[in-house]
């Protein structure tokens, strides 16, 4: 079933989705927040699976609302290609 999943994720009818990781500079509007203030889902249609601590290098996997986004840290995502533009446009500049 797993190995099915991932065939049809990658292939979804008229889009392809993809895991990316997107850097959290310290210049980010993003840095020091926590996921629910950041609104990420909800701004970029992108769903959070991961992230990567910048310090331990240790993943959290479906981190909650209020886990705080450190500079350093990589969002593991998932979505397509226009979602990812809009993360990096958003982790960019706000």
């Amino acid at each position: 079933a797993v190995v099915n999943f991932l065939d049809r994720m990658l292939y979804v009818e008229d889009r392809v989705l993809r895991i990316e990781e997107q850097a959290i500079e310290k210049t980010s509007p993003l840095a020091g927040k926590s996921l629910g203030d950041c609104q990420v889902q909800k701004r970029t249609g992108l769903m959070i699976i991961a992230i990567r601590n910048s310090e331990n290098g240790e993943f959290t996997y479906n981190p909650p609302n209020d886990y705080r986004i450190n500079p350093g840290d990589a969002l593991i995502v998932l979505g397509d290609t226009s979602q990812m533009e809009a993360l990096s446009r958003y982790a960019s500049n706000g």
